[in-house]
């Protein structure tokens, strides 16, 4: 059974997406940040299909869903 998960984005606005490095303060964004707006993009890119995000990014289901859990 596929699981499907929804943040609301458009299909168009995910498109048009870009993943800046640098935060409004000039500095590099963390790691944790840019991967959970990874996440993010393609669970919305995949119609909340998170196993086809899963598999896109290169990791398990079961450390996507670690993931977006925060731990």
């Amino acid at each position: 059974m596929r699981t499907r998960f929804s943040f609301g984005e458009s299909e168009a606005a995910a498109t048009e997406a870009a993943l800046p490095l640098v935060g409004t303060d000039g500095h590099v964004r963390s790691l944790d940040e840019i991967e959970s707006e990874t996440i993010c993009f393609a669970i919305s890119r995949y119609g909340g299909n998170l196993s086809e995000a899963a598999r896109r990014l290169g990791i398990g289901r079961s450390t996507l869903y670690r993931r977006l859990g925060g731990e």
